[in-house]
């Protein structure tokens, strides 16, 4: 007896009894069109099903014939609504809460009475338990689960209205591109699932349900296996739609993230399907993912979605292979507006971009050293990532054109680092444009595409290269400066995306102490000095977080005391303007957070006249421009700490517009659409002093949610934990100020529980608790019963 074709046989007449009796056949026949003796055999089955139910050695007759029985008038708190659809395991009814507490209308999935054996009830008790665990944008929310009076296992899911992915891209006319972002969506609701452990195993159109707004949700975990869980259940006994499942799921093998991989490979294909051209190396992605040697296949979800980021990058896809001539195709594609529309320096770029991979494709090949094209490479290299980098900082949408040069840069000086007899002068430019490289995906304050792995494997490689170089009087300043520099990168991730101070102050430290070792005579360097600068900033930071506020003034007033005069705004003195602004940061943010805010407006209003001054001189430098907007949010928050409303909301409004010019200019730079999130909350807060409190509520509540989900995508991130808790905060005050104190209690309630899980991992800082929190616990003792 050949075990798969007898299961293919069971799973299609289970599939087809799901059916009205008048269709069952047709959907045979559809689904065994290429296999005249499967059809047979499948038919045949059927009928003798619906004939002679007591001779199935299975349960669906009995599945079958209970299957239109009434649903209950209600399960636990909820109103049975109309049904939504049937299953291989049950029904989906809408349903509505009615006890009173609030309104919400769910969807519930009702088991089949067949269904209800003990391991049957296991399972749903997994898949519960599963789900509830799951929390994402893109995955259909549980909100309870039990079992009925009569025995049905049942869960409350989040109603979710929308297509199909497969008809939602018909009927939408949706272009390749457009819907392979969608597909992105389903990507990365499939890692978040696979980083907890679980596994959906039944990918399929019909799961992947597309809303009007363009969000992807995937449902129905039912079938879905805890990896490693150790279950002693039988895995034929977990449903699959047999053309989505992977040569392993068919033949019985419990459910993996690698099979996970396989059916988004065959949905890829149908979805490329719906056109009568596509492009081969998107094509590669979809052959790559359903491979049937798992070996074979990508390694992870991740790994597919970063190639098919690739491609809607128009950067060469992995599993499509190609040479340089492709490589190269790929760079003028990408950048093919930016030589038509874009500024003299973007030109450049391009141009210089354009002849660096050539250069290197010579340079591989000549593999001398001594060559010309060796040391025209190089050249070229330095000038890219050292000259016209800098100036691309300033441009507008490039962002991404800046980590693209910077990577194929690296690609090459990468090669050269681990030549043996690679000068100095090249390791040293290749720790420096590592370092550049994590700029661009993940510091802090600065345009970033929140590359956060990505940012911390470079630095990683730059201090290992950069602890290796020769520590000798002749070299020492140099292995300064970059290990320096690298420390304090370090130091901006640990202190505003980790919340970790500790770590913060060791690099802090560590970049001292490599000034410190160094010989008086060396010490006489502009380049050193502009470090020593940097080191004061982030050392003062770090002590501002830890609440040393006095020791963070004083850092700050030594260095701009050694600060050279303000120059003319120009690109050349962009460096020196922006880091004199930052010292002003420090100081004025310390004196506010130390409870001084009126000398803190007074170094706001300062900060925030002269970059205006900046600006208008600087009027297209996105860098400038990004500085004048958050200085309107410092200047126009601290105006509201002192009571003066009125004053602020133009200030702040002003800058909220800036924001949102910047975020259209620069769409990829997820730093600066955060920054628009936090003016945007500030601004809330100054309307609600105009008594404009349904406007406030609005913003509010958006940035709550919002922020909400970046936490729960990410629940390590414990500075979108930090932004979620503020942003409550906020709409916790203005509802308190519109008189809807039940609301805004409840909401500071989950301030502080929030807090307490930032507190327990160590993440909470001491500003936070000297300043926010102490707000809260002065506002709940004046609105809250009780706390």
């Amino acid at each position: 007896m050949d075990l798969v074709r007898e299961r293919t046989i069971l799973e299609l007449v289970e599939a087809a009894l799901d059916l009205p009796a008048a269709q069952r056949e047709a959907f045979l026949q559809e689904k065994t069109a290429d296999d005249g003796s499967l059809l047979r055999d499948s038919i045949e089955l059927l009928r003798a099903t619906e004939t002679v139910n007591h001779h199935l050695p299975t349960v669906l007759p009995m599945a079958a014939a209970e299957f239109d029985d009434p649903p209950p008038v209600r399960i636990g708190r909820y109103r049975i609504g109309t049904l939504l659809g049937r299953g291989g395991m049950g029904r989906v009814f809408a349903a509505e809460r009615d006890d009173g507490v609030f309104e919400q209308t769910v969807a519930i999935k009702l088991t089949r009475r067949s269904l209800s054996s003990q391991a049957a009830g296991e399972q749903f008790a997994r898949e519960r338990q599963i789900l509830a665990r799951l929390q994402h944008r893109n995955i259909a929310q549980l909100f309870d689960g039990g079992v009925t009076e009569d025995g049905h296992s049942y869960f409350v899911m989040e109603l979710v209205a929308g297509r199909a992915i497969t008809q939602y891209v018909k009927e939408e006319k949706l272009g390749v591109a457009d819907t392979m972002r969608l597909f992105m969506q389903i990507c990365t609701a499939l890692r978040y699932a696979h980083s907890r452990l679980v596994v959906h195993a039944d990918i399929k159109p019909s799961n992947i349900i597309v809303t009007d707004d363009g969000s992807v949700k995937l449902l129905d975990f039912g079938v879905a296996r805890v990896v490693n869980a150790g279950t002693e259940s039988t895995p034929a006994t977990f449903a699959l739609t047999y053309e989505y499942s992977s040569p392993a799921r068919r033949l019985g093998d419990a459910p993996t993230t690698a099979d996970d991989v396989y059916s988004l490979g065959v949905l890829l294909e149908e979805l490329l399907g719906l056109w009568p051209r596509v492009p081969a190396d998107l094509r590669s992605i979809a052959q790559r993912a359903r491979h049937e040697n798992s070996d074979e296949r990508y390694s992870s979800v991740e790994a597919l979605g970063a190639d098919l980021g690739r491609w809607l990058n128009h950067r060469p896809v992995v599993a499509y292979g190609g040479g340089w001539y492709y490589t190269f195709k790929k760079l003028l594609s990408r950048h093919r507006l930016a030589a038509t529309t874009a500024t003299i320096g973007t030109v450049a770029l391009l141009v210089a971009a354009v002849a660096l991979v050539v250069l290197y494709e010579r340079a591989e090949q000549a593999r001398d050293r001594a060559d010309q094209r060796f040391t025209d490479a190089r050249q070229l290299s330095h000038y890219v990532l050292f000259d016209i980098y800098e100036r691309l900082e300033g441009v507008p949408r490039a962002l991404t054109l800046r980590r693209d040069i910077a990577e194929a840069g690296q690609s090459y000086l990468n090669r050269l680092a681990h030549d043996p007899t690679a000068p100095l002068a090249v390791r040293l430019e290749v720790i420096e444009g590592l370092r550049r490289l994590a700029q661009v995906q993940a510091e802090p304050g600065r345009a970033s595409l929140h590359q956060l792995p990505q940012a911390r494997a470079n630095l990683d490689k730059a201090s290992e290269l950069a602890l290796a170089l020769p520590s000798d009087r002749e070299h020492a300043v140099s292995r300064a400066l970059v290990l320096g520099r690298v420390e304090l990168a370090r130091a901006k991730i640990a202190a505003y995306i980790d919340q970790d101070f500790a770590a913060a102050q060791r690099s802090v430290d560590a970049s001292k102490a490599l000034l410190a070792a160094l010989d008086p005579a060396l010490s006489r360097d502009p380049q050193l000095d502009a470090l020593r600068r940097d080191i004061a900033v982030e050392e003062s930071a770090t002590l501002q977080w830890q609440g040393k506020y006095a020791e963070a003034q004083s850092i700050a007033r030594l260095a701009l005391e050694g600060m050279p005069a303000t120059p003319e705004p120009t690109l050349e003195n962009r460096a020196i303007i922006l880091q004199g602004v930052r010292l002003f940061n420090i100081l004025a943010e310390s004196l506010y957070y130390a409870g001084d805010a009126v000398a803190a407006e007074r170094v706001y209003r300062d900060e925030h006249v002269l970059l205006e001054k900046v600006a208008a001189a600087m009027p297209r430098d996105m860098v400038v421009n990004r500085a004048f907007a958050m200085s309107a949010w410092q200047l126009g928050s601290t105006l509201l700490e002192l009571s003066r409303g009125p004053e602020a909301e133009p200030i702040l409004a002003r800058g909220y517009a800036l924001y949102e010019q910047l975020v259209m200019l620069e769409p990829d730079d997820r730093e600066l659409a955060r920054g628009q999130s936090i003016i945007a909350n500030a601004h809330a807060q100054s309307l609600a002093t105009l008594h404009r409190f349904a406007e406030a509520t609005a913003v509010l509540e958006r940035s709550v949610a919002t922020r909400q989900q970046i936490w729960a995508g990410s629940a390590d991130n414990w500075s979108a934990a930090r932004d979620y808790m503020i942003a409550l905060a906020m709409l916790a005050d203005v509802r308190a100020d519109a008189g809807q104190t039940r609301l805004a209690c409840i909401d500071y309630r989950q301030v502080l529980a929030t807090a307490e899980q930032m507190r327990a991992s160590g993440h909470l800082s001491q500003l936070d608790q000297d300043y926010a929190l102490r707000l809260v616990d002065e506002r709940m003792a004046a609105h809250c019963a009780s706390r």
